[in-house]
């Protein structure tokens, strides 16, 4: 863990995998980690999942219960494509090779195109969430040179009642233009969101949770460079962002900051000072 991570350009990372559906990858994107391994995992997933025989084994059982996990996925979001997330984490989590070179080990890149990503969640199923619920986001900013990642409240409640306290699209679209909008725990609230965190936590047997990054079209910067306590799964759904991933910062050069947490608060941590540990 403690991988520095830049997104949009921008930064975060840990042991960082991303993830690009067939239409947002961009142009500018830096191969990261062993491409040559990178590329032979991504072909083995693909693999998998085209292959119908294995994904209906896969999708019969859950490990979180007694229920099957296509019980579990129908009963949280009924609209979700339960069998290709399920699959799609399965065959990445038994991958012999994922576990040997890359998990807690190294960033990877998986290019291969995935239908079931491209679109999952879009602009247009924030709003309806946003809309429908009484959600919360937060707005990411960089005050100075001197410090790190803060977060600011996105919207102001306009009176005591729950209509005036809720937080709006509108809200969220005036936010965007200064900054990338961060939902937090948004697995936790938006039912689609909470099947994949589902699909990811019956895979590998680990907590999950899903945290959602909107960064406005022609923003320079999405996130400024900064290290996470968890391992990271980067899914793309709609657009395009460049990802930067490093190597972790030397935590003796500044002992009195956490690893973890690097590049957030009052902690700064530049580019300059990742400059020796690209990938």
């Amino acid at each position: 863990r403690g991988r520095a991570k830049v997104g949009a350009l921008g930064g975060e990372w840990n042991r960082a995998v991303v993830i690009r559906s067939a239409r947002s990858s961009g142009d500018g994107d830096e191969l990261i980690g062993e491409p040559e391994i990178s590329a032979q995992i991504g072909a083995r997933v693909v693999e998998r999942l085209d292959d119908r025989e294995w994904c209906k084994n896969e999708f019969g059982t859950s490990a979180l219960g007694e229920k099957t996990l296509s019980e579990d996925l129908k009963n949280v979001a009924p609209r979700v494509d339960g069998a290709a997330w399920v699959a799609f984490f399965r065959a990445i989590a038994r991958d012999k090779e994922f576990h040997e070179c890359v998990w807690q080990k190294r960033p990877l890149l998986i290019q291969q195109q995935l239908e079931f990503l491209d679109g999952f969640f879009t602009l247009n199923d924030l709003e309806h969430a946003v809309s429908s619920d009484f959600l919360q986001a937060v707005r990411g900013a960089v005050p100075s040179a001197k410090t790190g990642w803060f977060m600011t409240d996105v919207g102001e409640p306009r009176g005591d009642s729950f209509e005036e306290a809720r937080m709006r699209f509108e809200d969220v679209q005036a936010a965007l233009s200064r900054g990338t909008v961060v939902f937090n725990s948004a697995g936790g609230n938006i039912p689609a969101l909470a099947a994949v965190c589902t699909a990811t936590q019956d895979a590998f047997q680990l907590p999950a949770n899903i945290n959602m990054y909107i960064t406005a079209h022609g923003m320079k910067t999405s996130a400024p460079p900064h290290t996470d306590k968890q391992d990271v799964f980067v899914m793309q759904t709609q657009g395009a962002k460049h990802w930067r991933v490093f190597r972790p910062p030397n935590p003796f050069a500044k002992p009195q900051s956490d690893p973890f947490t690097r590049g957030k608060g009052s902690d700064a941590l530049t580019l300059n000072e990742l400059s020796s540990l690209k990938y």
